[in-house]
Parts: C-alpha cells; sequence; structure tokens
C-alpha cells in the first residue's frame, strides 16, 4: 500500500517536473537559446513508477482483500461455532435475528477496521514524513509549516469524523439490528398480523423505525460530507502554500522552475493518502460497536456442572429414567409429570395431542433445559449434573423442526458423521426411500438443495433430516415426529426398511399417534 502511494505521488510529481522542463526548453530553443534537455532518465523514470504503481496496486488488493476475507471466514466460523457449542436453552434468550447480524453484518464490519482504519493511516504518515523530510533539504521552513499543515490534515481526516461519529454510528448498529429484527418478525407473522388486522399497523411501525435509522444515516452522511470538504479546503491550500513557497525559491535561485512543479505536485498527489480516511473513521463507531457485540459471544453461558464428565463418551448407556419429571415450556401452563424407564436396547414410544408436551419433553432428553420438577437419571446419576454438550454428543436429536443447511445433500448428511462413506450415505437415503431421488439427478450427491432444503418436497426434507439422524452413531435416537408430512403411505415403508437399522438401538418415539411406529418396549400417553 505504501509502494502504491510513494510510486503514485513519484509518478505525478516526475511527470510535472518533465511536462514543465520541455515546455521551458521549447519556450528556450523559440527563443533561439541554446540548451540541452535528457529526455530518457524522466522518461523511464516515469515508466518505472507507472508500472511500480500498477503491480503494487493490484498486489495489495490481491493480498489484503485475500487475507482479510480469510481472516473474516476465520472469525465467522469460529463464532458459528461458538453458538453451535452453546446450550440451546441460551440460545433461545436472544432473537435468531440477532444472532444472524452477528455473523452477518457485524463480522463484516470488521473489514473497515483492518483495509481503512489501521493500514491507511499509518501509510498516508510514513509517505508524509518521506515526502516532506526530502523537501527538508532544499526548502526547510516550507516542509515545517507544511508538517503542521499535514498534521491539520491528519487530525481533520481521523480524530474529527471519529469523535462526531461515535454515537450516531453505534446507534446505526443497533437501529439497523432493531430493524432487522423486527422486519423478520413482521414477515414471519403476517399471515397471522393479516388475520388479527394488525398487519398495517406492524408495518407503519416498521416505517417508523426505518425513518429513525435514515435520520441517523443523513447525520452520518452530513459528517462525511462536511469532513471531505474542509479536508479539500485544506489540502488545496497545502498545495498553494507549497507553490508560493517554490516561486519565492525560485526567485532566490534555490530550484529551477520544473522543481517548483515538481513539488507542489507531489503535496497534491499525497491528498491521494487522506481523502479516504474521514468515512471510514467516521464509521468507527459502527466497527467498535460491532467488535464489542462480537466479543460478547465469547463467554456464552454453558451449563457446567461438578460432574463434567460423570457421563463420559465412554460410558456405555444401560438405562434411563425419568421420575415424576415436569415439562414445561416458557410461556405454557405446566404439563402432568412423567414417570418412566428406559433400559439399553429398548424402544420407547410417546404420543400425544398438540401441546401434551412431546416436543419439551424431548427438549429434556436432550438437556436442552431443565424439568420444572422431578429428575431424569442416566445410568442412576442425575442428567442435571453431567456436562449438556457431552451428553448430546452421545444423542441424535431428530427435532420437530427440520433443519437443513443450504448446502449439497452429501453436505447435510455429513454434519451428522463426517467419516461414512459413499456406501453409507446412499444406504441411509434407501432407507428413507430418498436414493432413487437423488440418483436420477444429474449431481447425486452433490446435488444443492438450496436455503432450507427449498428444492425438495416437505416430505423429502423430513426424510432426508431424518437420514441424517440415522446416519449419526449415538448410544440414543430421539425421534420427535419423524414422519411428519410424509404421506402415511411412505411411512410405512420407511419404517420397515429402517427396523433393521435400528435394531438394538435404544430409540425413543414421539408422534401424535403411533399408526406409523415400531413395536414398543414401553409407551405412555401424554394429555394436558
Amino acid at each position: 500500500m505504501a509502494l502504491t502511494l510513494l510510486a503514485g505521488t513519484a509518478l505525478l510529481a516526475l511527470s510535472g517536473w518533465f511536462i514543465t522542463a520541455s515546455a521551458l526548453t521549447g519556450l528556450l530553443l523559440a527563443a533561439g537559446v541554446s540548451v540541452h534537455l535528457d529526455v530518457y532518465v524522466p522518461g523511464s523514470g516515469i515508466r518505472a513508477f507507472a508500472l511500480t504503481r500498477t503491480l503494487a496496486r493490484y498486489g495489495e488488493r490481491l493480498y489484503n482483500h485475500d487475507t482479510v476475507l480469510r481472516l473474516l471466514a476465520d472469525i465467522r466460523i469460529r463464532l458459528f461455532k461458538t453458538l453451535g457449542e452453546t446450550d440451546p436453552g441460551a440460545l433461545r434468550e436472544t432473537h435468531s435475528a440477532v444472532w444472524l447480524s452477528r455473523l452477518t453484518r457485524d463480522v463484516d464490519a470488521l473489514d473497515s477496521l483492518y483495509l481503512r482504519l489501521l493500514a491507511p493511516p499509518i501509510v498516508a504518515a510514513l509517505s508524509t514524513v518521506m515526502v516532506l523530510g526530502t523537501m527538508a533539504f532544499i526548502l526547510p521552513v516550507a516542509a515545517a509549516i507544511l508538517a503542521a499543515g499535514f498534521v491539520l490534515l491528519a487530525a481533520l481526516s481521523t480524530v474529527i469524523p471519529a469523535w462526531f461519529g461515535r454515537h450516531s454510528g453505534s446507534d446505526l448498529v443497533t437501529l439497523t439490528s432493531q430493524l432487522r429484527q423486527s422486519s423478520i418478525d413482521y414477515l414471519s407473522g403476517l399471515p397471522e398480523l393479516q388475520a388479527a388486522r394488525r398487519a398495517n399497523n406492524q408495518a407503519e411501525t416498521l416505517m417508523l423505525s426505518q425513518d429513525r435509522l435514515q435520520s441517523r444515516q443523513r447525520q452520518q452522511t452530513l459528517i462525511d460530507s462536511l469532513t471531505v470538504a474542509l479536508q479539500s479546503s485544506v489540502l488545496g491550500a497545502l498545495a498553494l502554500l507549497t507553490l508560493l513557497y517554490g516561486l519565492q525559491a525560485w526567485q532566490n535561485g534555490l530550484i529551477s522552475g520544473p522543481v517548483v512543479t515538481l513539488w507542489t505536485l507531489a503535496v497534491i498527489a499525497l491528498g491521494e493518502a487522506y481523502t479516504g480516511l474521514p468515512k471510514t473513521f467516521a464509521e468507527l463507531g459502527q466497527t467498535l460497536r460491532a467488535a464489542r457485540q462480537l466479543n460478547t459471544l465469547e463467554p456464552l453461558p454453558k451449563r457446567r456442572h461438578d460432574a463434567a464428565v460423570a457421563t463420559g463418551r465412554q460410558t456405555s448407556l444401560r438405562s434411563i429414567i425419568l421420575r415424576q419429571v415436569q415439562p414445561a415450556y416458557p410461556g405454557h401452563p405446566l404439563l402432568a409429570p412423567v414417570s418412566v424407564e428406559v433400559a439399553d436396547k429398548e424402544t420407547l414410544v410417546v404420543t400425544g395431542d398438540s401441546g401434551s408436551g412431546k416436543t419439551s419433553l424431548a427438549s429434556l432428553l436432550a438437556a436442552d433445559r431443565p424439568p420444572v420438577s422431578g429428575q431424569i437419571l442416566v445410568n442412576g446419576k442425575p442428567l442435571a449434573t453431567t456436562d449438556g454438550s457431552a451428553w448430546r454428543s452421545r444423542i441424535s436429536w431428530l427435532t420437530q423442526e427440520t433443519v437443513l443447511f443450504s448446502s449439497t445433500v452429501r453436505g447435510n448428511l455429513m454434519l451428522a458423521n463426517p467419516q461414512a462413506t459413499e456406501l453409507e450415505l446412499w444406504a441411509v437415503l434407501a432407507a428413507v426411500r430418498l436414493e432413487h431421488r437423488f440418483k436420477q439427478a444429474r449431481k447425486g450427491l452433490d446435488t444443492w438443495i438450496g436455503q432450507t432444503g427449498l428444492a425438495l418436497s416437505g416430505g423429502e426434507q423430513r426424510r432426508l433430516a431424518l437420514a441424517r439422524a440415522l446416519l449419526r452413531p449415538a448410544q440414543l435416537y430421539l425421534l420427535d415426529e419423524p414422519f411428519r408430512g410424509v404421506d402415511t403411505a411412505t411411512a410405512q415403508r420407511v419404517l420397515a426398511n429402517i427396523k433393521q437399522t435400528l435394531t438394538g438401538k435404544t430409540m425413543i418415539w414421539l408422534a401424535h399417534e403411533n399408526s406409523v411406529l415400531p413395536k414398543a418396549d414401553r409407551q405412555i400417553h401424554l394429555s394436558r
């Protein structure tokens, strides 16, 4: 970056000197004065600086952007892993739109930190010192005055925009996050809002939020515009000052006329290093606010317990006992307590109407949240005294909500078992009757399924999620509504296919009714 700026400054200054020297030489020759001008050395210098500037700019953009994009990708992956290792109960305390904003907008804001906040001011200071330091050998007084002017220019380009933009920039991050959250809520709840005749009121609230955001954006733009105007004025004054001092030195015979042009254009060229700083530093508040919000993700609470190793990965699963466990969902009334015991390699079927607590019970068994009352024992030891992440590493949980990633069939399946072979992938797809569907596709396992699996039907999405759950090596398979959205005939065929796969596994099935469920060793029915 420094080489690019210095080469550009030298190119403009030398070109100005060469043009001025050529013009003066022509005038003198026309006047009959014998004069000589070497055009080869400056011409070669101009070509060298032009080539250096082009190559340095290309290298700087290629290297810097590649480095920063890789760094941001690493940060985004690290944050996603942090979220993935956090207790789901803690995640639900914050709106999903906020997590989305952290992973996208806040991480992208760090682009400014590395590319525009750290390197450019250092390069500008370095280049200014080199140019004015060279000038000081010939025009020391002018160099000293210009140095003071560039200090003022630097403050005008960095400190002042950062000071005035610190509050508006921080507010922009907050208002943008709030507007995104409100917009997602509005779109996801639009049918209900329309049924309640509240859609227009909510839309007006969104417009008011947008107006507040735009007001802050206008304030930020005003700061940028005023700073750039002042910066241009100071830079023009410095160039004019350089020209006046140069002409005075020329009159005193200290320098030649072309050198006056050289120094004036060199000062103007230095302005390139400062032109992009005001806008970037005016957004410093946004960048720092985003960084602070990202840093808060590091210590997200995990339920760490004294007996975190009580249920280690190597321990076999002998029994799961529920003693008067009372599931509850936030904002809903308490449900009836449940007592049941599941031994190793047994199958438990849990049925019940909507709202009877099946999904809440599944969350308790997955250590997603603690029960209101009662106790869950794993191998005779309370699940509450184990590390939730360690316990979840031993189970395969098909949640009631189908979760698929914008990736390929292979990518979604291998989340469950990264070591799975291609034969195993096709086998599990055959078990859920999706093998023919993707073997007909041109890319097979590498077929892209779209965002949240939109390229598939609802039943296909559910069966792909079921295939992923079955592919995961686990001691307990917890399947919540495994055939939701799947027609009865297909569900029966899938169940017949996977019976052999599930032989000898500890299984807990949860569904509204048991018409398409395997034969159970134990069965309970939940009611309100």
